[in-house]
């Protein structure tokens, strides 16, 4: 029996994923962040990962060498540069290791595909956009920040709500109902605490990161400035992916777009609106889809194709028979 192990690593967590190639699973592991862009660099992005994975090998009861096919699928492994780095890093820790590295928007793609070409939006605390051609051929635009365009993401929503605050209070927007929940969360007294808090870096960037689902809440209310954000964000995203499917030469497909990240799941929606509006702009007949697996089943299912195997209709079956609770099913794959 093959074993094979599939890990998804982003900006506030980590999975590890081991089975076998009849699809059973036998083993999780969860670490914190697993981007080395993240505070912390390299080290602390490498010791999440290595906390997940042994924590995986070690409930199935595997030694590293014993892994036919590891994928890691890793936020920030984004340039050349960052595959060369990473991936000696990992031949490091497990040397008798067999592993491909690649970066995570491959892993929600994987996870939502139901065929072999598509494409995927990733909105979970950033953004990334990639996707596989007809002819096999990969791209992946964003994922380095909005020095070089990107924009999307529970962090830029979680920035979205403080900027609308202070647009509000010096009459340069409209109101906003974020104001009390946003001085709330951040633990500031008023808009003159908070700006002298930010200004003297004594609020920790993940609480701002955090605020995302007080805009879904405002928007579900009719606030304008929280509705204007999602759309905002969305049209962005729409016009990413929208690259994304020129450089592919699908504009003319029944294109998959899966939308993957926690920030998709957002209870308002003007941010999924705003975006199908700008992909349909590009190629009318793309159909939006939810992943049925989580991002970690997707690198496993990566890991299993690199070795040559396919991932067939009973290997899927038996890998949702067998799926950990802490990784849910998702039974509404149209959006």
């Amino acid at each position: 029996m093959r074993y094979f192990l599939g890990i998804d690593a982003g900006a506030t967590k980590t999975y590890a994923l081991l089975g076998d190639e009849s699809g059973r699973l036998i083993g999780l592991g969860k670490g914190g962040t697993g981007n080395h862009q993240s505070q912390g660099g390299l080290p602390l992005a490498m010791a999440s990962i290595a906390r997940a994975v042994e924590e995986a090998l070690a409930a199935g009861g595997l030694a590293p060498g014993e892994v036919h096919h590891a994928a890691f699928c890793l936020a920030g492994a984004d340039l050349p540069c960052d595959y060369a780095m990473l991936e000696e890093a990992i031949q490091e820790r497990w040397p008798d290791m067999r592993f491909s590295v690649h970066n995570d928007s491959f892993a929600g793609l994987r996870a939502g595909l139901t065929g072999r070409w598509g494409v995927v939006s990733i909105c979970g605390t950033g953004t990334n956009q990639a996707g596989i051609g007809k002819d096999g051929r990969e791209v992946q635009v964003g994922g380095l920040g909005g020095l070089f365009g990107d924009y999307g993401g529970g962090a830029d929503l979680g920035r979205a709500a403080v900027a609308a605050v202070f647009l509000a209070a010096e009459q340069r927007g409209v109101e906003t109902a974020l104001t009390g929940p946003v001085l709330a969360a951040l633990g500031a007294a008023d808009v003159d605490d908070l700006r002298e808090k930010l200004y003297r870096g004594q609020i920790e960037r993940g609480r701002i990161f955090a605020l995302a689902p007080l805009v879904f809440e405002a928007a579900n209310r009719g606030d304008q400035a929280a509705q204007e954000a999602l759309i905002e964000m969305g049209r962005r995203m729409g016009r990413s992916v929208g690259g994304v499917i020129r450089q592919l030469n699908l504009c003319d497909e029944e294109v998959e777009v899966v939308l993957a990240g926690s920030t998709w799941k957002g209870n308002n929606p003007l941010l999924v609106d705003a975006f199908r509006l700008e992909v349909h702009r590009v190629a009318p007949r793309a159909r939006l889809i939810r992943p049925r697996f989580e991002p970690v089943v997707g690198a496993w299912l990566l890991a299993l194709e690199r070795a040559g195997l396919e991932a067939t209709d009973s290997v899927c079956e038996r890998l949702a028979a067998t799926m950990p609770p802490d990784l849910p099913l998702n039974q509404e794959t149209n959006v």
